[in-house]
């Protein structure tokens, strides 16, 4: 992970889950203990790389666009389908063969951009494995991607670039000190039959975790990472973990790691006004202090209550897209997946965090209006003084005798 996470047949759409930890879906049987079948060879799999910048505070896609197909012409929206519907499509940017350094050695990656009108860019390396890659190797794969630096380091140039190409397009841009990694290991088909479920269960649980097989996992701790799985027909699968998610989708569809995709991109998006919070709560904090210290006329809390409610608006528009962002339509599958990775990736936890930070926020926003009405109050009580003062000075200055 980039940064540390805190603890934390119906349609359905993100205002129905966002901030919400919903149930686990249906029980997902995976064998567990020695009677675990083997792990199978991957006859047709890809690992999903994702990092994530959040690079401005809004991006106009349309303009983005066309910025876009000045270089390349097979610039596209992300497609809408009858089950997954995007009210603001990212705009979809292929970038091109890559060849990263993985695990210790140098792999053809495909990678391509996806652009959000909130502000976040989201780099997408897709590794293809060549037929018959053991599972062993695949799980080393998934952990070189979850702490590779040097992915990071190459996604964030990928995505400096494309910042400067879009620069007209994007609005308050700034530095993205914020980042959001998370790896798909995407299963097409195993080298031999075999039931997802059917997997071993600690084996799924150290992938997702990253772990090697040094040591065994407790029961607790396999149960918990594998807590949020799905699955719809005998032979799909997907479990959504916090830094990793396993799919396997027979068909190739990849609609569900554009739900997990979406998902992380909402908790890079909370986490950036979280910390923004953090500074403006502390700049409150410094600039009352600071102005406290001056005469009690001379405090002029305008401007900050004016940038303050600037940052309260920015997000709580933020929050509203996020709820219309996303709606899934007539696919239990997908809405549950997309639960899940709310669940996963304790969504609820960090927006109710940035909600408890808006209403401390708030709080200390009346409490500066409060002052700057009782200093406008006070002064105008002062300005009648001085008028009653000066008609006092004139009357009595006309009454006397030349």
């Amino acid at each position: 992970m980039g940064q540390p996470r805190p603890p934390g047949g119906d349609t359905r759409d993100l205002a129905q889950v966002w901030g919400q930890t919903p149930a686990p879906g249906p029980a997902v049987d995976m064998p567990v203990g020695p009677a675990a079948a083997p792990l199978p060879a991957l006859e047709r799999a890809s690992l999903v790389i994702l990092r994530q910048f959040d690079v401005a505070d809004e991006i106009d896609l349309a303009r983005a666009r066309e910025l876009a197909r000045a270089d390349r012409a097979d610039v596209r929206p992300k497609p809408r389908t009858t089950a997954l519907l995007l009210s603001n499509p990212p705009v979809a940017v292929p970038l091109g063969a890559r060849t990263p350094v993985l695990a210790g050695r140098s792999v053809e990656a495909e990678a391509a951009a996806r652009v959000f009108d909130f502000g976040a860019i989201s780099i997408r390396l897709r590794v293809a494995l060549p037929p018959g890659t053991p599972w062993g190797e695949l799980a080393a794969m998934v952990r070189a991607a979850q702490t590779d630096d040097a992915l990071t380091r190459a996604a964030r140039e990928e995505a400096d670039a494309l910042v400067a190409r879009l620069a007209p397009a994007l609005r308050t841009p700034h530095p993205a000190s914020v980042y959001e990694d998370y790896v798909v290991a995407f299963v097409e088909r195993f080298a031999e039959p075999v039931e997802p479920r059917a997997l071993p269960r600690e084996a799924v649980a150290r992938l997702l975790l990253g772990e090697a097989d040094a040591a065994a996992l407790s029961p607790t701790e396999v149960d918990e990472a594998l807590r949020q799985r799905t699955s719809y027909y005998n032979d799909d699968l997907c479990v959504a973990g916090w830094s990793t998610a396993l799919v396997v989708e027979p068909g190739g569809d990849t609609d569900a790691v554009d739900v997990l995709e979406l998902a992380n991109a909402q908790l890079l998006e909370l986490r950036y006004f979280d910390e923004l919070l953090d500074r403006e709560l502390a700049r409150l904090y410094d600039e009352t202090g600071r102005r406290a210290r001056g005469p009690a006329l001379l405090r002029s809390y305008g401007p900050l209550l004016r940038h303050t409610m600037a940052v309260m608006l920015e997000i709580a528009e933020f929050i509203e897209r996020a709820e219309n962002a996303l709606k899934i339509l007539g696919d239990v599958y997908l809405a549950r997946l997309y639960a899940n990775a709310v669940a996963s990736l304790r969504i609820g936890g960090w927006e109710r965090s940035v909600t408890r930070k808006q209403e401390l926020v708030r709080q200390a926003y009346d409490v500066l209006k409060n002052e700057v009405d009782a200093s406008r109050d006070q002064w105008l009580e002062l300005t009648i003084v001085a008028l009653i003062v000066l008609e006092l000075v004139l009357a009595f200055r006309g009454a006397l005798p030349p």
